[in-house]
């Protein structure tokens, strides 16, 4: 009698003794692939591995087979760490390689390892669809055994680091991969900030999982918009983002010594970038509230008598109570090491103590406006005025335009402009600059 885990195997788009001449092949695909994305821009490469051609070409096959068995995946993982390394010029080993396979939702770069996947997908694949497999087999094969379950179960167990245990989802939600991926995916991510020794990188760990942090990893690379970062600015934001070495070991324009991790750079008084960034960030501001109906000017002066105080940007018309808004847009450093007591601890703690600083030197401007503080960390973590203003300013050019996304492309803007500010500061440490950073 054929029990029901060889009806599975069976009924599935690969059986055991093909499985592993199909993910061959598809390891063979994806090595073609690579060798045409090295003519391509960094950002355009990231863009069509993560969203193109390494999970979203497998996940049918993970889903749909018990692929976990599979050697072979571990291959196609070490192919792809590889390609990936070699593509976009950074050094993805350890922990490095581990945090870029997360989610953007949990620091990494959101190219999923496959094997760390395979049982998620099979496992949620097989409950959304156990009941109607049970109507389909004769009533004599129903109560039979199936073993892959649990086989898949104890590969999905086995992927979780010691100590840190991933939850099993419910009855009601184990039909979901999110709520089989999840709970592995944020053991993973906890025990890489529980194995921090240093607090940049605890820092940089926790400001990565912060809200709208990887904003940047979700934007398409569209010049025309202004939404494609060079070689160099990715290269510098993936670094930055899995702290990996960004630069040579030299001496700053300033004079200071520079790390390999390049972290002088994004707080050095000398820097170029600074100017940049804050320039960027206040004209995305004032550019958002023209597309919300709302007049504003940057940089006006003389707003209140006998005071030197010039915000950058007022609006023209009344903003909230009858009373126009003034903004001040600041960029304080997650990794400065007068910020590393409290970024260490709390995501965008040091962009709450910049609004708050902000408020206090605003404070002869009240009531006559609005005072709001736009403070967000080099790293990307929010403040909670900045959190709050770009989302009312998204719902307001929604409601002008229409568009339920506006929001989320002024997020993505925002994170381009932040991103490329950060290049510039680290590069602008060298006293020449290479016209890029490709390798041959």
């Amino acid at each position: 009698m054929i029990d029901r885990s060889t009806l599975t195997l069976l009924g599935s788009p690969l059986h055991s003794l093909g499985q592993d001449i199909i993910l061959q092949d598809k390891c063979n695909d994806l090595a073609r692939v690579i060798a045409r994305l090295k003519f391509l821009p960094y950002h355009d490469t990231l863009f069509l591995l993560k969203h193109v051609f390494s999970i979203p070409k497998l996940l049918y096959i993970l889903r749909t087979s018990p692929s976990f068995l599979c050697p072979t995946l571990l291959l196609y993982d070490d192919l792809l760490t590889s390609s990936l390394s070699t593509l976009l010029n950074v050094s993805l080993r350890g922990d490095a390689a581990i945090q870029a396979s997360l989610p953007v939702r949990l620091g990494g770069l959101g190219i999923r390892n496959a094997a760390t996947l395979a049982p998620s997908a099979f496992l949620s694949s097989y409950y959304s669809t156990a009941h109607i497999a049970s109507q389909l087999l004769p009533p004599t094969t129903r109560d039979t055994l199936d073993t892959l379950p649990a086989t898949a179960l104890q590969c999905w167990l086995s992927f979780a680091p010691t100590g840190f245990p991933a939850c099993q989802p419910t009855d009601d939600s184990r039909f979901s991969q999110r709520a089989w991926d999840g709970p592995l995916c944020t053991a993973m991510a906890d025990s890489l900030l529980a194995g921090c020794t240093e607090p940049p990188d605890r820092a940089r760990l926790i400001a990565s999982r912060s809200p709208w942090a990887g904003d940047w990893l979700h934007t398409i690379p569209a010049a025309c918009l202004g939404l494609h970062l060079d070689d160099s600015a990715l290269r510098v934001s993936i670094s930055l983002r899995l702290g990996v070495p960004t630069v040579h070991e030299h001496h700053c324009v300033c004079g200071a010594a520079v790390g390999r991790d390049g972290h002088h750079g994004l707080a050095c008084t000398m820097s170029g970038g600074r100017h940049f960034r804050h320039s960027m960030i206040n004209n995305i501001i004032h550019l958002a509230l023209q597309s919300a109906g709302i007049p504003s000017q940057l940089e006006p002066p003389g707003l209140i008598a006998d005071t030197h105080l010039r915000p950058d940007g007022v609006t023209l018309l009344p903003w909230r109570r009858g009373v126009p808004m003034i903004w001040d847009f600041t960029c304080p450093d997650t990794l400065a090491s007068s910020h590393l007591t409290i970024t260490g601890a709390t995501a965008g703690a040091a962009a709450e103590g910049a609004e708050l600083a902000k408020l206090h030197k605003y404070t002869s401007f009240s009531p006559s406006y609005k005072i709001v503080p736009v403070a967000i960390e080099t790293l990307g973590a929010y403040g909670s005025s900045a959190r709050s203003l770009v989302g009312d300013l998204g719902s307001r050019i929604t409601r002008c335009t229409g568009d339920h996304r506006s929001t989320l492309f002024l997020r993505q803007r925002i994170s381009i402009a932040l991103q490329r500010g950060n290049a510039l500061s680290i590069l602008g440490t060298q006293r020449h600059l290479p016209p890029h950073d490709r390798l041959p």
